[in-house]
């Protein structure tokens, strides 16, 4: 059996529908997003791009496919469905895909956390253990998964929040079990991959946007070392570069990937590990002169 493991990150697809959205579906802040969607993000986003970079990644032979929220812009129906269609394109089973929520996946207090979200795409976000989610009141979050020499932690940041605001929040359970998951990760000498919507690092986000409790969550992962985890997000729409600083001897890497639907620099994150070790970090981005996703080399984005 090989010990080299290929997982791809994409985050942030905003796969739309609107054709069956229905004017009394509006009253709420989705009146506002729809607007926001209608006239700005479906110039900026695309469909299209997003089954492009489906296709490319499938063709990559992941091991596995990590997904950090906001696969919806409004968290209707139809846009769920789309992302199924979009899902197929990988190829892959749900035991091979792991889906955290964004902001988006939670837009109204009616869709989460019993919406959508868990009815389409809940098996994509169970933990191993199915006993041991129960317990938690998170809606299964965090949920752990191994794969091989993978630990792979998926947090919920997702939230309904007011107009115009787009912060996310994990809550002191989640994070007490994030702590666990990773722990006991370490001790079975799993590479603890850990895969949030909003970015725990500070000083990248702004009040009305940012992560609640990055702090506390910065200060339950500083206990351990950075060779045996690292944070994977998104939210920001393009790629980044971050840390946590770590009480051990290494210091823990927080990676950004930018939007898979992005018209204008689409991108996907694929990590090569060789026994349970991180061998290399590649920004796939769409090249406009080809149409196709290709491999980047800035040190900024991880080649």
């Amino acid at each position: 059996m090989s010990n080299n493991f290929r997982i791809v990150h994409f985050t942030d697809i905003h796969l739309s529908q609107i054709r069956d959205v229905r004017f009394s579906r509006l009253f709420s802040k989705r009146f506002l997003g729809y607007l926001n969607l209608r006239f700005k993000r479906l110039k900026e986003h695309s469909n299209k791009v997003a089954m492009n970079a489906a296709k490319s990644a499938a063709a990559l032979n992941p091991d596995h496919v990590l997904i950090t929220g906001d696969l919806t812009n409004l968290a209707f129906d139809s846009e769920y469905r789309e992302v199924l269609s979009w899902l197929n394109k990988l190829g892959m089973s749900s035991d091979a895909i792991s889906i955290t929520p964004g902001n988006h996946d939670a837009y109204i207090k009616s869709v989460w956390p019993d919406g959508p979200f868990k009815k389409h795409l809940g098996r994509f976000c169970s933990s191993d253990d199915e006993n041991a989610q129960r317990t938690t009141s998170f809606n299964g979050f965090p949920f752990v998964r191994d794969r091989g020499e993978i630990r792979i932690i998926g947090c919920s940041t997702a939230v309904p929040a007011p107009p115009f605001i787009a912060w996310g929040r994990l809550g002191s359970q989640q994070l007490a079990l994030i702590q666990k998951a990773v722990m006991e990760g370490i001790k079975k000498n799993k590479f603890c991959l850990i895969g949030i919507h909003h970015p725990p690092q500070g000083g990248v986000t702004r009040w009305d946007n940012g992560l609640i409790d990055a702090k506390n969550l910065r200060r339950v992962l500083r206990k351990f070392d950075g060779t045996a985890c690292m944070v994977l997000h998104g939210h920001m729409h393009k790629a980044m570069k971050g840390s946590i600083e770590s009480e051990c001897e290494k210091n823990i890497s927080v990676w950004g990937t930018g939007s898979a639907s992005l018209i204008s620099s689409a991108q996907f994150r694929v990590l090569d590990f060789v026994e349970g070790r991180l061998s290399g970090n590649q920004l796939y981005c769409l090249s406009s002169e080809r149409d196709e996703f290709i491999p980047v080399t800035r040190d900024l984005l991880g080649g």
